[in-house]
C-alpha cells in the first residue's frame, strides 16, 4: 500500500538476480580464504540451482505484470520507449542474472578435486558458462579438455606433443595457473523524471531509475607476465550490463506501479481540495512532488567487469607482474605440480587487491 502512494523505495529491497548469484561467488571466496574448500564448493554448487529459481520467478513476474496491466487497462509500450537508451548497455548481457564468470569459477573449483563426479560437474559448469559466452575460446578449450575420454589418454597425447616440441611445458612438473580479474565497480543508477498522464488529462512527473552510457565504467584487461607466463585476461561477465538488463526487464512493472500511484495520488489531491479547498490541494500537490524519488538501490561494491586467464606453468615459485591501465604490481605464487593455483585480483579504487588460493 505504501508503494501506491509513495514510491518504489518503500518496497523491501531483496536484491536483483545477478546480485544473488554473486552472493554465492563472494561467499565461495570467503570460504577459500578460511581454507574451507568443501564449503566453497557447496556455494558454487548453488549457482545453477539459484539460476533456475530466478528463471521461474522471472517468468511468474512477467505474467503477473501483464495481468495487472490488462486488468487496469494500462498500456506500457509508449512509456517503455523512454528507456530505450538502456538497450545499448543491456544488450551486452544474454540474461539479467546468468554469469559466465560464476559458472567458470564453479568449474575451476570442482575440477580441482580430481574426482570423477566433480569433473563431470565441472564440465557442466563450463558448458553453462559457454552457453552464456560462446565467444570465449578459453571456455571452449576447457570443455574440449574435460571432454577427453580418460586422463591417461590425455597424458599420452601431452607426452607425444612434448617430444615434438621441446618448448612445451613438462606437464608432469607443472601446475595450473588461473587468474581471475575483477575490474572497477559496477555502474551506478541515475534518476530521471517522466510525465505520467492523470485521469483528468494532466500529467504528473514520476521519478524512475536509469543507466546512461556515461555511467558505465571503462573496461581494462589485466596483463600477466613472468617467467614463461604471458597472459591477458578476457571478460566473461560485465556486471554493469547485467544491472542494466535487470532494470530494463523491470521497466514494465515500474510503469504499472507508477500509473497506479499517479491515479491514487490524483484521487488524494482531489479529495484534499474537496474537503480543505485550495490549501488542501496545495499540500497534497506538494506531497506528490516530494514523495517522488527514483529507486537507485543496487549493490554498488560489485565489480564492473569479471575476467579470466588460464595457463600451465612450471612448478615452483613464480613472480608475476600484473598490469591494468596505469596500475602495475607484482605477486609471488607457488605453483605445485598437478595442482591449481587460483589468483584473484581486484581493482578497487585504483588499487590492486590480490588473493591466492591453492586448490
Amino acid at each position: 500500500m505504501a508503494a501506491t502512494l509513495y514510491n518504489n523505495t518503500s518496497i523491501e529491497y531483496r536484491g536483483y538476480g545477478y546480485e544473488r548469484i554473486f552472493t554465492h561467488v563472494l561467499q565461495a571466496f570467503n570460504y577459500l580464504g578460511q581454507n574451507k574448500r568443501d564449503d566453497a564448493m557447496v556455494e558454487v554448487r548453488k549457482i545453477a540451482l539459484e539460476e533456475k529459481e530466478l528463471t521461474d520467478a522471472h517468468e511468474k513476474e512477467i505474467a503477473k505484470t501483464a495481468q495487472t496491466a490488462k486488468s487496469k487497462n494500462i498500456n506500457t509500450n509508449l512509456l517503455e520507449q523512454k528507456f530505450s537508451g538502456i538497450d545499448l548497455i543491456a544488450g551486452k548481457a544474454k540474461s539479467s542474472f546468468s554469469s559466465a564468470y560464476a559458472h567458470y569459477l564453479s568449474g575451476v573449483l570442482m575440477e580441482s578435486t580430481g574426482k570423477p563426479a566433480d569433473r563431470d560437474f565441472a564440465l557442466t559448469s563450463y558448458k553453462l558458462a559457454y552457453e552464456i559466452h560462446p565467444e570465449s575460446t578459453l571456455i571452449a578449450s576447457d570443455i574440449a579438455r574435460l571432454s577427453e575420454p580418460t586422463a591417461s589418454e590425455t597424458n599420452s597425447r601431452k607426452k607425444t606433443r612434448k617430444t615434438q616440441d621441446e618448448d612445451v611445458v613438462d606437464t608432469a612438473n607443472a601446475g595450473n595457473l588461473v587468474v581471475l580479474y575483477e575490474d572497477n565497480f559496477v555502474a551506478q543508477r541515475t534518476g530521471i523524471t517522466i510525465p505520467i498522464p492523470t485521469p483528468q488529462g494532466g500529467a504528473v512527473a514520476v521519478a524512475f531509475p536509469m543507466y546512461t552510457a556515461a555511467s558505465i565504467p571503462r573496461v581494462n584487461n589485466l596483463r600477466v607476465t613472468g617467467s614463461g607466463v604471458a597472459l591477458q585476461t578476457t571478460e566473461l561477465t560485465n556486471v554493469s550490463a547485467l544491472a542494466a538488463k535487470s532494470l530494463k526487464e523491470e521497466v514494465p512493472a515500474m510503469i504499472v506501479r507508477a500509473v497506479i500511484r499517479v491515479t491514487a495520488k490524483y484521487a488524494l489531491q482531489y479529495q484534499a481540495e474537496k474537503e480543505l479547498g485550495g490549501a488542501g490541494a496545495l499540500v497534497a500537490g506538494l506531497y506528490n512532488v516530494l514523495s517522488e524519488q527514483a529507486d537507485l538501490r543496487t549493490w554498488l561494491t560489485l565489480p564492473n567487469s569479471c575476467q579470466v586467464a588460464r595457463t600451465t606453468v612450471a612448478s615452483g615459485k613464480q613472480t608475476l607482474t600484473l598490469q591494468s591501465g596505469s596500475l602495475t604490481t607484482t605477486a609471488t605464487v607457488d605453483i605445485q605440480p598437478g595442482k591449481t593455483t587460483l589468483v584473484r585480483v581486484a581493482n578497487v579504487g585504483q588499487r590492486m587487491l590480490i588473493s591466492t588460493f591453492q586448490l
